[in-house]
């Protein structure tokens, strides 16, 4: 049940009301469904990636929105997972 509420809060957080573009420094949260070791939160680093617990890897995200991130590491994941679902939030190191 907690994760269905999990879930349901992050569908709502996906649905940005802006395209906003990531930038050095923003922190990203991304939630893998029914693969929490591979959720979590990150900071842009000085080299414009992210880097999560393999199998995704470093991946530039400088330039991306969240539905881009979410696609690009949707795509990295369907090579280990069948169907995998990805939702990506990006909070602005600045504010907004």
């Amino acid at each position: 049940m907690a994760s269905l509420i999990l879930f349901l809060l992050m569908m709502m957080q996906v649905q940005p009301t802006q395209e906003y573009v990531a930038k050095r420094g923003d922190i990203v949260t991304i939630t893998v469904w029914e693969r929490e070791s591979l959720s979590g939160t990150v900071i842009i680093d000085p080299n414009d990636n992210i880097t999560l617990p393999m199998p995704i890897g470093s991946v530039r995200v400088v330039g991306k929105t969240a539905i881009q991130i979410s696609q690009v590491l949707t795509t990295r994941l369907e090579e280990y997972s069948v169907n995998p679902t990805v939702f990506v939030s990006i909070s602005p190191a600045e504010g907004f």
